[in-house]
């Protein structure tokens, strides 16, 4: 049993899905912040910000200054825009936005140098400022309250060999929800959107909130692997989930059969992105003896990089190209800095997109990522490394014959040079691809 299948079993036993504060299921809220604390590998950091772009954020990409009327609201990452047809376009919900009569996009940023939507809104702004209103408010539990969450902290020391100040946590989690919650209620009474789309639904929970409160329609677009262990889509009773939309659109017929989530309506949509780059790369030719890795995020380099380097001298003769996660581009990361001591490895940020990549490459190594699948329509040969039990996408898969799983202790050599076809007409059910 691993450490987030015991933090289940602690929410099971205190009821913890039901456990609110005021009008705030507060556990719902915070539960995904300690999966992340569980693994000091894939902790999240902060990132980092200057007074001059939270200035050019609060002058030009303001949300609670436009308040005109909008169809839609898209709720999606600047770290997920790409050059679509000549335009910075987000690469989920592009084709959805040419479908409205008015719609307007809120972007969450994860560096400031990442590209804009033009006219897009800072979802920043109101985290910045419900940051700072937060400290000069104070949330007074009571005492059985205070009791109950001391004990839950204690049970989590003592089961997951976690240490964390879950009073202060669940006290600033709970005063910053209400206070973006209240700033979108302002924002949605002027825009009075029809509906609202977004992507990674654990990110814009207060949104939800307030939406539903309003019977704004909510819908989440898949957009990356799901796999069971995956806090915002694993729980033991779905039922009792507050914050997630309305609808969810998968990405093919695999995920929607393996891991239908209850708490919404379910439809497979597809990839609009995807069928945008098969097109686009489809002259491009395979390299001899090359290799794709592509990182799940930063958290999951340190697992990467130490199998490759672990394996480097039986690659002399493979020409490999280490693909960083978007949100990574701009982010320094020691760990990938071993790999510049290597002339046949070349580290790509924006140079080069995973999907030219997938083109040219014949093989591919990534972790927990939805490159895992793609890649496959490029016909790269694909292989998954087994390593953190709390990033395990291997046991969803490993009845395929076509996705290879390489643990730690394998010679990756051994398997590039054991040919394997692909099984093109199954593989196709991950992904609903417009032919």
């Amino acid at each position: 049993m691993n450490k987030f299948e015991r933090l289940l079993e602690i929410e099971d036993k205190y009821n913890l899905l039901d456990f609110t504060l005021n009008d705030v299921y507060i556990w719902q809220v915070v539960r995904e912040n300690i999966f992340y604390k569980l693994d000091s590998k894939s902790s999240k950091k902060s990132k980092r910000v200057s007074l001059k772009h939270i200035l050019k954020s609060f002058i030009f990409n303001n949300p609670l200054i436009k308040i005109s009327k909008k169809d839609d609201l898209f709720f999606g990452y600047y770290s997920r825009m790409k050059l679509i047809n000549g335009k910075n376009q987000d690469m989920f919900f592009f084709e959805l936005m040419k479908k409205s009569n008015s719609y307007e996009y809120y972007g969450y940023r994860e560096s400031f140098t990442q590209l804009n939507m033009n006219n897009s809104l800072d979802y920043d702004v109101v985290l910045y400022i419900s940051k700072i209103i937060k400290k000069f408010t104070k949330l007074k539990l009571l005492e059985e309250e205070y009791s109950f969450i001391k004990n839950i902290e204690q049970e989590i020391y003592e089961r997951l060999d976690l240490t964390l100040d879950l009073t202060k946590l669940i006290k600033e989690t709970y005063s910053e929800f209400k206070l973006i919650g209240l700033f979108y209620k302002f924002i949605f009474y002027f825009k009075k959107p029809k509906r609202i789309y977004l992507i990674n639904s654990g990110l814009f929970m207060p949104v939800i909130k307030v939406a539903k409160e309003l019977n704004i329609s909510v819908t989440e677009l898949q957009h990356g692997a799901i796999y069971n262990g995956q806090p915002n889509y694993t729980y033991l009773d779905y039922k009792k989930v507050k914050y997630f939309p309305n609808n969810f659109y998968y990405f093919g017929k695999f995920w929607h059969d393996k891991f239908p989530l209850t708490m919404a309506k379910n439809y497979i949509y597809g990839s609009d992105y995807l069928n945008y780059e098969l097109k686009l790369q489809k002259t491009k030719k395979k390299i001899n003896k090359s290799i794709l890795i592509t990182s799940a995020d930063s958290s999951v380099d340190v697992y990467l990089v130490e199998y490759l380097l672990a394996n480097i001298k039986d690659l002399a003769n493979y020409k490999i190209y280490y693909k960083l996660h978007p949100r990574d581009y701009n982010k320094q990361n020691k760990d990938l800095n071993r790999l510049f001591l290597y002339e046949n490895i070349k580290v790509i940020r924006d140079e080069q997109s995973t999907y030219e990549l997938f083109a040219i490459c014949e093989n591919h190594l990534s972790v927990g990522s939805t490159t895992i699948y793609e890649g496959l329509f490029f016909k790269c040969r694909t292989f998954i490394l087994q390593e953190s039990d709390l990033f395990d996408v291997t046991k969803e898969i490993n009845d395929t014959d076509f996705i290879e799983i390489v643990n730690k202790n394998d010679l990756l050599i051994d398997f590039l040079t054991n040919k394997q076809k692909l099984n093109i007409n199954y593989f196709k059910e991950f992904y609903k691809i417009k032919e």
